[in-house]
């Protein structure tokens, strides 16, 4: 029996009319020359009699000299299913491996692996000591016994919060997919994705909208797909005689969280038929009481711990920085609301997954260790580690209210951010500088086209960080690019020490606004945001196959007439040649720009059917394009506004997971957040 593999090396000879090389073959396949040419030696031995339909000439290859009626004879002999032997990767062995371990509770021969995979005894050794680490490093021990064989030290609870990351770690719905792994070779026993039966899926998901109790409940799409996760998890293991039969006494009976378990698991029975241990129930609302963006499942005593915690973890925040945090900021509620499941999950043992963990550890060191000092209050009280998993998002928190409270309470160096196109880059760019550079404060953001020097110079801005050359320039400036090189951050931190031995003039000079003035800048604010409440939009796209079909069909909907249309795309198709905005997990195009295209401000969500884009050498799926448009006069208090809403796209994870949802209430209501939370910061400064 050949394998899949011989198969396809005999299929790639059979259609080339010409010789092939040994290497040429190896280079297709990914494979060794000497692989290669094992793989051929059992092809010439599978084909018997028809072997003289293989020439192999030296120093030309090979190449194959029947006729099309002995190609299909031969594509029809061994191409069937049950003609071919799979072949699998390492990693897909491993994965294998895996699942079976943590489905089974009996051990394993190593040669029902060898028979299955169709390797050798060695090889699957190789195989286990992979799956010893991943297991260890989910706190799973692996036992390997002569005589007896192989399994895994652990509970249920365990092999689900195993199984779980497994899931995450080798499907689409995770952050990061295995391209080694090719699952559609996989039997069905093998892949992580088959476990999950469509149909089942889709009815739990539908299970969800129909339950009333759940109703602002779940906070973002993420979350509602880990919630159907869990549920399908505990369906598949009851079914399989695994279910939990023991209650925990973590909970207490008053729990806010046990009566919603109880009504989802009497779903599940209702809807599948099946009987859901009592030990289930109380696994589920353990699971809906540490879930984060699962929001309104707390209790009084939860949220007065999370409270006091959140507090002292302010307070050495502060200590450690000499930043004092904004107390009329709202930090400590949003801190408090994250403590609240973070407490539960520690408690019990529970761990969650943070896709953004190593990006987190990367770009930004000084908060992660930060965290790492300030979760001692939480280890402190609850006896327990805090993992990095938990770190990484307290790093988060903590940085957006230091960053933000640095702007009241710290004197920095008076800076604006320039660029020639598009108002989006120099919000992007003006975001990255805050990040890089704490003693720099933004004034303002403006287009090259606008600069005012003898305003600026009045409103005390010491220096100009701009993407575009500025040749008469009389503030001191450097030029960068939107994304800061190492060598362009090194040029903005000369310049910053530049301008800071320079005495700071006093603003006894600067221009104070008048009350008339003050007024008509909140005017100009207060009209923008009814403008994008007003004109927010959804669309769903079932048509646009390409970014420009996209383009022309938003320049239809927002031009001010029907003869503006093509002004809009124009501009718009003038922007984008300067560079795609592209969220950083590559599922979101924001298409933005200035244009005498239109007379209002426009923000939109495109939701398009299949929208495949090529970006930097790789073809991506864009799941949501979203739309921003401002008149090319538009005031600057017009374009701050807007850049709220583009600084929420870059820097909030939750605002951007309610958008790829399309629900109109959701988005609606998100967006009203984002543009009343910088309504009342503009108005308090």
């Amino acid at each position: 029996m050949l394998t899949t593999r011989q198969f396809e090396i005999l299929a790639y000879i059979l259609q080339t009319d010409d010789f092939v090389t040994t290497s040429s073959i190896a280079e297709r396949f990914s494979l060794s020359a000497r692989t290669v040419q094992r793989e051929l030696d059992v092809i010439d031995v599978f084909l018997g009699a028809d072997e003289n339909l293989i020439e192999k000439k030296t120093g030309y290859g090979i190449r194959f000299r029947g006729t099309e009626e002995d190609s299909r004879r031969l594509l029809g002999r061994f191409g069937s299913a049950a003609n071919l032997r799979p072949v699998y990767s390492q990693q897909e062995r491993v994965v294998a491996i895996l699942l079976a371990l943590l489905m089974e509770g009996e051990p394993r021969k190593i040669y029902t692996f060898t028979r299955s995979l169709g390797v050798s005894e060695t090889t699957v050794g190789t195989d286990l000591s992979l799956c010893e680490t991943w297991l260890a490093a989910n706190g799973i021990t692996l036992i390997r016994k002569p005589g007896v064989g192989v399994y895994v030290k652990a509970d249920e609870l365990q092999r689900r919060q195993a199984l779980v990351r497994l899931y995450y770690s080798h499907t689409d719905n995770g952050q990061k997919k295995d391209a080694r792994i090719q699952y559609d070779k996989l039997p069905k026993t093998a892949n992580v994705r088959e476990l999950f039966d469509p149909a089942k899926v889709n009815q739990i998901d539908r299970m969800l909208s129909e339950t009333s109790q759940l109703k602002g409940l779940i906070q973002n799409d993420r979350n509602r797909k880990a919630l159907v996760v869990h549920l399908y998890l505990i369906l598949l293991r009851v079914n399989q005689g695994a279910g939990i039969t023991t209650e925990t006494e973590k909970l207490s009976q008053n729990d806010p969280s046990l009566p919603l378990a109880e009504v989802l698991i009497s779903e599940l029975e209702k809807r599948f038929h099946v009987e859901i241990p009592k030990g289930e129930r109380v696994y589920l609302a353990m699971l809906l009481h540490t879930t984060k963006g699962l929001g309104g499942v707390s209790s009084e005593e939860a949220d007065l711990q999370a409270t006091r915690l959140a507090s002292r973890m302010i307070h050495m925040a502060e200590a450690r920085t000499g930043v004092m945090i904004d107390p009329n900021g709202g930090f400590l509620e949003a801190l408090k609301k994250h403590l609240v499941p973070t407490i539960m999950r520690l408690s019990m043992g529970m761990d969650i997954r943070n896709p953004i963990l190593e990006d987190i550890k990367q770009h930004y060191g000084p908060l992660y260790q930060l965290a790492r000092e300030c979760a001692c209050v939480v280890e402190d009280e609850l006896h327990v580690t805090v993992p990095d998993s938990e770190l990484g998002y307290l790093a988060v928190h903590l940085g957006v209210a230091l960053e933000d409270s640095r702007s009241y309470y710290s004197r920095r160096c008076r800076a604006i951010v320039c660029c020639p196109s598009g108002m989006v880059t120099a919000q992007l760019l003006a975001l990255r500088v805050n990040r890089e550079y704490p003693e720099i404060e933004i004034a303002d953001v403006v287009s090259t086209s606008n600069l005012d020097y003898e305003q600026l110079l009045e409103n005390n801005v010491e220096m100009i960080i701009s993407t575009a050359a500025l040749s008469d320039s009389q503030i001191p400036c450097v030029q960068v690019s939107p994304f800061l090189t190492d060598e362009e951050k090194d040029s903005v931190w000369q310049l910053l020490k530049s301008c800071k031995t320079l005495p700071h003039e006093s603003a006894d000079h600067a221009s104070l606004a008048d009350l008339a003035t003050t007024l008509a800048k909140t005017r100009s604010v207060i009209d923008t945001i009814l403008a994008i409440l007003s004109n927010f939009f959804i669309d769903t796209d079932d048509t646009s196959k390409t970014v420009d079909d996209v383009m022309k069909r938003v320049a239809k909907r927002t031009a001010a007439s029907k003869s503006l249309v093509d002004t809009v795309y124009s501009d718009l198709y003038e922007r984008e040649k300067y560079g795609s905005t592209i969220s950083t997990d590559k599922r979101t195009m924001l298409l933005h720009c200035r244009t005498d295209g239109v007379d209002q401000i426009w923000f939109g969500i495109v939701r398009p059917e299949k929208l495949l884009y090529q970006y930097r050498n790789e073809t991506i799926h864009l799941e949501t394009v979203l739309v921003m448009f401002a008149p090319k006069a538009a005031a600057r208090q017009v374009l701050g506004t807007l850049g709220s809403i583009s600084r929420a796209v870059v820097e909030n994870e939750t605002f951007m997971e309610t958008l790829h949802t399309g629900d109109w209430k959701a988005c609606y209501a998100a967006v009203e957040k984002v543009l009343n939370t910088y309504y009342n910061e503009i108005t308090r400064q």
